[in-house]
């Protein structure tokens, strides 16, 4: 790690049995004497189910945990949101009793799942391939009146099939700058602010994915820059990034 100039370590165990589940907490402190001895960081994944005095455990021995606040409805489940707003925010203050606030981190999710009626599993799309199934089904149709925004704050939309199979689709947004059907011309993209981790009321640095610099990034890895809503730090955490 320290050759390739990382600066620790993230753990995502997930769906672990309750004999694995209980051995987590020591694994996380062997790595963090470890790790720290070497000025690398800790971190873990916590699933949103995760019980309180797992949760409390596991955070003890890491710099902080991300709490994965989605999949209120799996692929497994019948439709619904991902993480719905109140969902979210009852699993937030429920993790806030058992993990300090200044060690958790609110991890976003960014996909789609599309439940064909009378199947019994969804199926995982990205959010740009699911606004294009909206798009390809609704041909000539406004986004607005496409694509719906309930109270959960998920968006969604139905479609048929060329089989006449119904489908619903529930999706986590994200920002895409390309546009694939526009002769694939590269459209306004998102905004990157960046905060003074000293002074969070300034004014952000803004910078725009969009236009010359989507381009560039086109040119250069041959993709377009596709990015979810997130916040980020730098090495230092002195400056919070967030992503639009």
């Amino acid at each position: 790690m320290l050759a390739h100039h990382l600066q620790g370590i993230n753990i995502d165990f997930e769906r672990l049995d309750p004999t694995d589940r209980a051995k987590l907490p020591a694994f996380l402190r062997q790595l963090r004497e470890r790790f720290h001895r070497q000025g690398l960081v800790v971190t873990a994944d916590l699933e949103p189910g995760t019980p309180s005095p797992e949760a409390a455990a596991v955070a003890a021995q890491c710099d902080f945990v991300v709490l994965m606040a989605y999949e209120e409805h799996s692929s497994l489940d019948p439709p619904g949101p991902i993480a719905s707003l109140g969902w979210t925010r009852a699993v937030v203050h429920r993790m806030l009793g058992s993990v300090p606030s200044n060690k958790l981190v609110l991890g976003l999710g960014s996909y789609a799942y599309d439940w064909t009626v009378g199947s019994p599993r969804a199926v995982s799309l990205s959010f740009e391939a699911a606004m294009r199934a909206a798009k390809r089904a609704h041909r000539g149709e406004a986004p607005r009146d496409i694509v719906g925004f309930p109270p959960s704050l998920n968006a969604t939309f139905r479609y048929r099939d060329d089989t006449g199979a119904r489908h619903e689709v529930w999706m986590l947004d994200q920002s895409n700058t390309y546009d694939s059907d526009a002769n694939g011309s590269l459209d306004s993209g998102g905004t990157l602010y960046i905060y003074d981790g000293k002074d969070l009321a300034a004014i952000p640095q803004k910078i725009d994915l969009g236009g010359a610099i989507a381009e560039w990034i086109k040119q250069a890895t041959g993709t377009v820059p596709v990015r979810p809503h997130i916040i980020s730090f730098n090495a230092s955490q002195t400056h919070p990034i967030v992503s639009f």
